[in-house]
């Protein structure tokens, strides 16, 4: 996954404080140099006329003297003049005086204006910073919302995704991030819930599950600006904010047919349950065979609700119209009235039906791994055997006990990545003395993305979420649409012999 590196951004911060720093005292000396030319002590002070005038008079007092001393005349003359001198001098030691006070009460005054503007002259020069100091990023709190079902029905699924998410949290040094936990199996609306977060200022929201929940978010979310990374894989509840973040059915079976039909299986049959996850489904399948609707063979829905798999493995295998054909078979070669004939009528006997299934692969669409199990179990006594017929399904077999189920061995599945999840599913283990739920390392992956956000100093928001890059998780790559949609490349695993075998990625 490419994230900026949190060294090279301390780099970055540095050297922009060191720019800030350069271009400030340079501007500081440009102020300064005004008024004290670099190298210069002192201002230069022109001669005033009084300075002048007590030039002229020494001058001629010193020609005098030299007059004088060299005419060789009387003391007390000498002495005049000398008094004279002395005078004079003192008068300008007075005067001198009096002028430096006045230079060093102004150079106070100038020092204090050099203080002050040069004080404002940084300021004035000293941009916003483009952004918070590192250290104020790093202990900046990240809130993340999380709305789960922690009770009712579905409280095993809830609980196991938050403690995937306490986990993902614990492995992290960032202690600034914090949980605000909401039950969406409470009966409560879930409305309720969603701005109860809200006043929480939380930055992201992780959850919920269902569909129903989400699409009575959905409009709301979207008024509030807020991200929300939701459990579901149903791509019709996405939005610009409001991402899917589960394997899609969509990019299940896409990949479980063209992994299938490379492969010498190319006519299909399905059963679907006759509801929205029964039908897209079939649309994914009917999108698949578009251009070659030969191979598909048939579809066979059935009530979710009330299944009997016994109609459905009778309806897929078209059990009746194949026993009809058998008693067809055997009247056509009693006609015949030969020895191979009787011989051929013998086998026949023995048998419920006559003819092959017209098709060679099946697509086995539920809704738990119980229902797996009940159909898996009834199919083979309608001649759809799975040493004949290769089973096909999705995530919902994901289960580990599914090598256990003789009725799915040569199955194949398509899954998130197995291999990358198992140290995360030992480690689930041993802290919570159970094991996860199968979507549990969502909620892991989910967490993580956002800490590796914070910590790569990236805004939560579409820009950061949607990067053309997109993520690596424990479940493996990942990418967000703009339209809420996510891509993610699933694993197709083969049942055999009580061991699963990772056959594509």
């Amino acid at each position: 996954m490419p994230y900026l590196d949190v060294n090279f951004l301390l780099i970055l911060v540095s050297s922009h404080r060191t720019k800030l720093e350069e271009d400030i005292m340079f501007k500081a000396l440009m102020v300064m140099s005004e008024r004290f030319p670099i190298g210069v002590a002192t201002t230069y002070k022109p001669d005033s006329m009084f300075s002048v005038l007590r030039r002229s008079l020494i001058n001629s007092i010193s020609k005098l003297l030299f007059m004088f001393f060299s005419l060789k005349n009387n003391i007390i003359i000498f002495t005049i003049f000398i008094s004279l001198i002395l005078i004079g001098c003192e008068a300008t030691q007075v005067q001198t005086k009096t002028s430096t006070l006045k230079t060093i009460q102004t150079s106070e005054n100038i020092s204090k204006k050099n203080k002050t503007e040069i004080k404002k002259t940084i300021e004035e020069s000293t941009p916003e910073p483009a952004q918070e100091p590192i250290t104020d990023i790093i202990n900046e709190t990240i809130k993340i919302g999380i709305m789960l079902p922690l009770t009712g029905k579905h409280y095993q699924i809830g609980n196991s995704l938050l403690n995937a998410s306490q986990l993902a949290l614990n492995k992290t040094q960032n202690k600034n991030i914090k949980f605000f936990v909401r039950d969406t199996g409470n009966g409560d609306d879930i409305t309720k819930n969603f701005y109860s977060l809200l006043n929480k200022d939380v930055d992201i929201i992780l959850g919920p599950i269902f569909s129903k929940n989400i699409l009575k978010i959905q409009p709301l979310s979207k008024d509030e600006n807020i991200q929300i990374i939701t459990f579901s894989n149903n791509t019709k509840v996405t939005q610009n904010n409001l991402y899917i973040f589960g394997l899609t059915l969509e990019d299940e079976v896409q990949s479980i047919l063209e992994h299938s039909t490379k492969s010498e299986n190319k006519k299909l049959a399905a059963i679907l349950p006759d509801n929205d996850y029964g039908k897209r489904i079939k649309n994914e399948i009917k999108k698949f065979h578009n251009n070659n609707p030969s191979q598909l063979v048939k579809i066979v829905m059935y009530n979710p609700s009330d299944p009997d798999f016994y109609k459905i493995s009778k309806n897929i295998s078209e059990y009746e119209q194949r026993k009809i054909n058998l008693g067809l078979k055997i009247k056509e070669l009693e006609a015949l009235n030969t020895t191979s004939s009787k011989k051929e009528i013998k086998r026949l006997k023995n048998l419920d039906t006559f003819g092959d299934l017209p098709f060679d692969s099946l697509f086995i669409g539920v809704e738990s791994f119980k229902q797996l199990s009940m159909i898996s179990s009834i199919l083979p006594y309608y001649d759809v055997d799975p040493k004949k017929i290769q089973y096909l399904g999705n995530s919902v077999w994901n289960k580990d006990s599914i090598i256990k189920e003789p009725g799915l061995n040569n199955s194949l599945f398509t899954s998130l990545d197995r291999e990358s999840t198992a140290t995360f599913r030992q480690e689930y283990l041993e802290i919570f003395n159970q094991k996860p739920h199968p979507i549990a390392s969502l909620a892991y992956d989910a967490v993580g993305m956002v800490i590796s956000l914070s910590e790569n100093k990236k805004p939560i928001n579409v820009s950061s979420l949607t990067t053309k890059q997109g993520f690596r998780g424990i479940n493996g790559t990942f990418k967000f649409y703009l339209n809420g949609n996510i891509e993610r490349n699933p694993s197709i695993y083969r049942v055999k012999n009580e061991k699963l075998y990772k056959v594509s990625n």
